[in-house]
């Protein structure tokens, strides 16, 4: 009974993120009953309906739930917090990512994590899983 009671909790996820994609929740635009959307001011990941009503893109997803959705997620995007919830980034190295980035007025490729201070090729090996590079 067990197997089964998880098979179809596993059915019911599959059939409600197919339901979030068909709708355009989970694929980086507005959904589709808000054809006249705009962003928010200073929130680039939200968007405004006509009527007020306000809706999340996959990017506005958390870091979390976009890594269990298998979800990329864009380097120059994220927080000092963000980075610290990444598998072997703590507070320190967060802030000098963060800083190297904005040194550099933004990475351009994963690549350049290596230039960090306490990345190293297993390190960014990892990093590469979740992360990618702008506009890719």
């Amino acid at each position: 009974m067990r197997g089964a009671r998880a098979r179809a909790l596993v059915l019911l996820l599959l059939l409600t993120l197919a339901a979030a994609l068909a709708q355009g929740h989970l694929s980086g635009l507005p959904p589709i009953e808000c054809p006249n959307a705009v962003a928010v001011p200073g929130q680039p990941s939200r968007v405004r309906c006509e009527e007020g009503l306000e809706s999340k893109t996959s990017a506005a997803l958390p870091l979390g739930v976009r890594r269990s959705l298998g979800l990329h997620t864009d380097l120059n995007s994220l927080t000092a917090e963000d980075l610290e919830s990444l598998a072997g980034i703590g507070p320190k190295l967060a802030r000098q990512v963060v800083e190297e980035r904005t040194r550099r007025g933004g990475f351009e490729s994963v690549d350049e994590l290596a230039q960090v201070k306490g990345i190293g090729p297993a390190r960014l090996a990892a990093l590469r899983v979740v992360l990618e590079p702008p506009g890719r």
